[in-house]
C-alpha cells in the first residue's frame, strides 16, 4: 500500500530525503511492489514539500478510514508517540481552545479533498506551539484508497519572531507617525530641504506656507535673531500639523553651519505640538478669570449695597439729629468740623461708589465693551486732571471672555500711567481689519529706559499675561521721555 511507501521515505530520522526522480520501470521483480507513475508524482509532492518547509515532520492520511500517520519528527513536533497511525481526536486534544473550531475547519477542508496551508496552536506539555500544516493533493491508491500527505513544522520561534518584529514595526510606526517633535531643516530662503514627518510632499515647499498669518512677522524676526546670534531661540504659534490642522507650535530655532551641500549655513526648526497644553491652559485661564471675575463682583456688591447704603444713612442721621436738636443745630451751623464730615461722607461714597465700578463695570454687560469703555473714559477724564482720548473704528463686539480681559487691560493701563508716567494725556485707539481688532494704548509722560526692563512691573505682567491669554499678540515701545505705547491684536476670524 502507498501509506506503507510512505513510511518507508518518512518514518526515518532523517527528514531530509534528496534523490533523483526516479524512473518508473514498466515491470519489476515479483519480490517488490509495482508503483505506476501518479504514485511517484505524490511522493515527489511529498518531498518538495518538506524540502520546501526545511526540517518538517511529514504526515499522511488515508481518506477511507481517516487515520493518521506520522513521521518521527513529525510525532515529535506534535507531543505524540511514535506508531502506526493517529486519530483526528488525539490531536485535536491538543488544539489551543482558542483554535480548535479552526482545526476543526481545516481536518473537514482535507477529509472532503481540499488543499490547506494553515497555521494554528497547539498545548504541549503547558506551553504554546504554534504549528504550520501543509497538505498536498489527494489521489486514490492502487487499493482504490483515497490518500493525502503532507509537512508539519515547529514554527512557534518563527511566530514570536515575527510578534516581536510586528511590535517594533509598530512601535517605529508610533514614533514616525505620532512622533512628539518634528524636524525640519531649512535653507537661508527658508524653503523645506528635510522634514521628518512629510519629507516626500513638502520638499522645497516654503515654510511659511505652513505658518499662520499672524505669527508670520514675528516668526521671521526670531529667524534675524538666530542668523546674526548663532544663538537658538523659541518661540510659540499657530500653524498646518500633519493632517492640515491649525494647531499650537512650540519652536525652537537653531542656525547650523557646514552640514549641507549647496548651503553656507541651514536652520534646524524642532517642532512640539502644544495644542493640548494650550487647550488645557486656556481652560485653567478662563476658570481663573471667571473666579476672580466673581470675587469682583461680590466685592463690588458689598461695597454698593452694604458700606455704601451704611454711609447714606450715616449721613441722614447726622442731618436728622441736628436738625432734631434746634439748640446744637444752631452751635453747629456756623460749625466747620461738621460741614467737613458731610463733605467727607460725600468723597467716601464717591470713591467708593468708583472702586465699587472698576471692580465690576455694570455696563459691560449691558453696553458691551465699547460702551464700558466710554464710560470708563468719561469717569477718568472727571475724575483727573489727565486728558483720555477714546477713537473707536471698530464695531464687531469681542465675546464676553475676550470683552473683560481688554477691559481689565485698559483699566491696567490707565491705572498705571496716572500712577507712575507723570503725563498729561492717555489715549485709546481701537481699529478693526479682516482679521483682527487692533488696539493701541499710549501716554506721554516718562516712559521706560531701554536698559530697563518694563516686563518685570506686576501691572505690566498682568497686562501682557492677559493679551496672551486671549491669544493675542503684542508690541511695546518705550524709552526715556517718550511715554509708552502699547499695541495689541485679537484674532476676530
Amino acid at each position: 500500500m502507498l501509506q506503507q511507501r510512505v513510511k518507508e521515505i518518512v518514518g526515518s530520522k532523517n527528514e531530509m530525503i534528496f534523490f533523483e526522480k526516479p524512473s518508473i520501470p514498466a515491470k519489476k521483480q515479483s519480490n517488490h511492489k509495482v508503483y505506476d507513475h501518479a504514485d511517484n508524482i505524490v511522493l515527489h509532492k511529498y518531498i518538495e514539500i518538506t524540502h520546501k518547509e526545511g526540517k518538517a515532520g511529514s504526515w499522511g492520511v488515508n481518506l477511507t478510514n481517516q487515520k493518521i500517520y506520522l513521521s518521527v519528527v513529525a510525532g515529535e513536533i506534535l507531543g505524540l508517540p511514535y506508531r502506526n497511525s493517529f486519530s483526528f481526536e488525539e490531536i485535536l486534544l491538543k488544539a489551543h481552545p482558542n483554535d480548535v473550531e479552526h482545526v476543526l475547519a481545516e481536518w473537514k477542508k482535507i477529509i472532503n479533498g481540499g488543499v490547506i496551508e494553515t497555521e494554528f496552536r497547539l498545548i504541549i506539555d503547558n506551553k504554546i506551539k504554534w504549528i504550520k500544516s501543509i497538505s498536498s493533493n489527494q489521489w486514490k491508491d492502487e487499493n482504490n484508497e483515497m490518500q493525502v500527505i503532507g509537512s508539519i513544522q515547529d514554527i512557534t520561534d518563527i511566530k514570536e519572531k515575527h510578534f516581536e518584529l510586528e511590535i517594533k514595526q509598530k512601535e517605529l510606526d508610533c514614533i514616525i507617525h505620532h512622533i512628539p517633535v518634528s524636524i525640519t531643516q531649512l535653507s537661508p530662503e527658508f524653503k523645506i530641504i528635510f522634514s521628518n514627518y512629510d519629507h516626500e510632499n513638502s520638499g522645497g515647499v516654503d515654510f511659511f506656507n505652513h505658518i499662520t498669518p499672524e505669527f508670520q512677522e514675528n516668526l521671521r524676526v526670531k529667524f534675524t535673531e538666530v542668523r546674526q546670534t548663532t544663538k537658538s531661540v523659541s518661540i510659540e504659534l499657530k500653524g498646518f500639523g500633519k493632517l492640515l490642522t491649525i494647531n499650537w507650535f512650540r519652536l525652537i530655532i537653531i542656525k547650523v553651519e557646514g552640514i549641507s551641500k549647496g548651503y553656507d549655513y541651514t536652520y534646524l526648526v524642532i517642532a512640539r505640538d502644544i495644542t493640548i497644553e494650550k487647550q488645557f491652559q486656556e481652560e485653567l485661564i478662563r476658570a481663573s478669570t471667571e473666579s476672580e471675575e466673581k470675587e469682583r463682583k461680590r466685592i463690588a456688591t458689598d461695597l454698593h449695597d452694604g458700606v455704601c447704603q451704611n454711609l447714606v444713612t450715616l449721613k441722614l442721621l447726622a442731618t436728622k439729629f441736628a436738625r432734631e436738636n434746634p439748640i446744637l443745630l444752631e452751635a453747629i451751623q456756623n460749625n466747620n468740623a461738621f460741614n467737613e464730615l458731610k463733605n467727607l461722607i460725600d468723597r467716601t461714597l464717591s470713591d467708593i461708589r468708583r472702586c465699587s465700578y472698576d471692580l465690576m463695570p455694570i455696563n459691560l454687560e449691558l453696553e458691551g465693551l465699547y460702551g464700558a469703555l466710554k464710560t470708563l473714559f468719561a469717569v477718568n477724564n472727571t475724575a483727573t486732571s489727565i486728558k483720555h482720548t477714546l477713537e473707536i473704528n471698530a464695531i464687531t463686539e469681542p465675546n464676553d471672555f475676550i470683552a473683560i480681559n481688554i477691559y481689565r487691560i485698559v483699566q491696567e493701563f490707565i491705572q498705571n500711567s496716572q500712577k507712575h508716567s507723570s503725563g498729561s494725556e492717555i489715549s485709546l485707539r481701537i481699529s478693526e481689519n479682516k482679521h483682527h481688532l487692533i488696539f493701541k494704548l499710549a501716554d506721554n509722560g516718562q516712559g521706560f529706559p531701554k536698559t530697563e526692563d518694563y516686563k518685570t512691573g506686576i501691572g505690566t505682567l498682568s497686562m501682557l499675561a492677559r493679551i496672551k491669554n486671549i491669544g493675542g499678540t503684542y508690541n511695546v515701545i518705550t524709552n526715556t521721555g517718550t511715554g509708552v505705547q502699547l499695541y495689541f491684536s485679537i484674532n476676530i476670524s
